[in-house]
């Protein structure tokens, strides 16, 4: 009896410790299905879903002949592009497990590809990169702005000087638009900036730069300065002239008659003294009469002599 008692012991102790053996501690009908993101070896699609029982992902090894699951298997960092050319292997992703542990790679990036069914969440695109460069050209006293806008995407250039449109045209990754027009403001710096509409919504725009004005004087081909008029000089002054009077001939007075034996007196006007010259009226008229006393005389005489 004491032998037949000793075995049934055994076989009951046996029974007892089966369900240990067979379900690594645990019920295999209380046994919680847990999905993760287990990794493949592509960086196309570095995940898939996948839902296994919680002794798979507990990382109490054993369960499967002493090989680690996947908690204890998988344990790289979570998936970022370049970790395959860096020939780095990336983890899955595990939620906590209560009781058990506090996950793997739930961090906030693991969390982000586990709530979008194991894909990784789109990356914002690149940030565009833009430049711009503004120069000033005098050939042959002719001033022409010029510059360069390039851009890492594809889309339209537009540069402005003043607010005015000056230049445009496409540009892209292995196109830079290149510009070279006459200067916007006749000899006057001028306010220049570029930008690039995507046709997206999205536009991009330069810093305004100041470019000085390049020649040395203001003529431009395009609007040539207004010439500077000169006032037409004033009429020559009208010359003062001075009108003399008319000259006046001397009155002759008349022959005196023939007289015998007295000769006639001298007719011959006495000249005008110093001053008088080309003005005889003031001593033409004494002269004639003392001409007609002389001739009177010469009349008296000559009664007497009959």
């Amino acid at each position: 009896m004491r032998k037949v008692g000793i075995l049934l012991t055994s076989v009951l102790l046996m029974l007892i410790a089966l369900p240990a053996f067979a379900g690594g501690g645990h019920d295999n009908e209380e046994q919680e299905k847990v999905t993760i993101c287990h990794r493949t070896n592509a960086d196309e699609n570095p995940y898939v879903v996948l839902t296994v029982d919680s002794n798979a992902v507990d990382g109490i090894a054993g369960n499967s002949g002493q090989t680690p699951d996947h908690f204890g298997e998988h344990v790289g960092p979570v998936w970022e592009p370049g970790l395959k050319d860096a020939k780095i292997e990336w983890g899955d992703i595990i939620p906590p497990l209560e009781g058990v542990h506090d996950g793997l790679n739930w961090t906030e990036a693991g969390q982000a590809i586990y709530n979008n069914d194991c894909q990784p969440a789109v990356p914002p695109p690149p940030p565009v990169e833009f430049s711009q460069s503004f120069d000033a050209v005098c050939p042959e006293g002719s001033a022409r702005l010029t510059g360069t806008v390039t851009s890492s995407e594809e889309g339209f250039a537009i540069v402005r000087a003043d607010g005015n449109v000056v230049a445009q045209g496409a540009v892209g990754p292995d196109a830079p638009f290149n510009f070279d027009v006459p200067w916007p403001s006749p000899g006057n710096a001028v306010s220049v900036v570029g930008g690039v509409d995507y046709g997206d919504g999205q536009s991009w725009t330069g810093e305004a730069v100041k470019v000085e004005y390049p020649c040395e004087d203001t003529t431009t081909t395009t609007m040539p300065e207004k010439p500077t008029t000169t006032a037409p000089p004033p009429p020559p002054e009208k010359p003062t002239t001075t009108t003399a009077p008319p000259s006046v001939s001397p009155t002759t007075a008349p022959p005196a008659p023939s007289t015998t034996g007295a000769p006639a007196p001298s007719t011959t006007a006495a000249p005008a003294p110093d001053g008088d010259v080309g003005n005889p009226l003031p001593w033409a008229i004494p002269a004639g009469i003392a001409l007609t006393l002389v001739a009177l005389l010469g009349l008296a005489l000559r009664g007497r002599t009959e």
